[in-house]
């Protein structure tokens, strides 16, 4: 059941994550293809680009812009909102508390940046 739990996590997590920045979506874009993106790197794809554009990871041509994927935008809002992410170490992967972002206390590892995961 644990394993289970931790698959539907880490599932959860990677729909959330742009696969060329590896952050998690601030406003995630959907190519015809369904791919999802940031923003920021999808417009750079397309401002890189001048004539067909192809997604980044099924490499499927697209003509039309992309367009917000409320769906997943909903979906991170919403996870946000009950606090249901936290913040990690990536040494040890204990929970931080939220004023030492950076510092874990078991471990004493400082993170350069955040990992985001989901409680069990």
């Amino acid at each position: 059941m644990v394993d289970e739990e931790r698959e539907l996590d880490v599932f959860l997590l990677e729909a959330m994550v742009c696969s060329i920045c590896y952050a998690v979506y601030d406003e995630p874009k959907q190519l015809q293809c369904g791919h999802s993106f940031c923003t920021a790197c999808i417009d750079r794809l397309c401002n890189e680009t001048e004539e067909k554009y192809t997604c980044p990871l099924c490499r499927a041509e697209f003509t039309s812009p992309p367009v917000v994927n409320y769906s997943l935008k909903s979906l991170i809002s919403r996870i946000k909102e009950k606090d249901a992410m936290v913040k990690c170490c990536h040494q040890c992967s204990k929970p931080a508390k939220p004023e030492d972002q950076y510092r874990c206390d078991d471990c004493d590892h400082i993170d350069r940046e955040e990992v985001l995961i989901f409680p069990i």
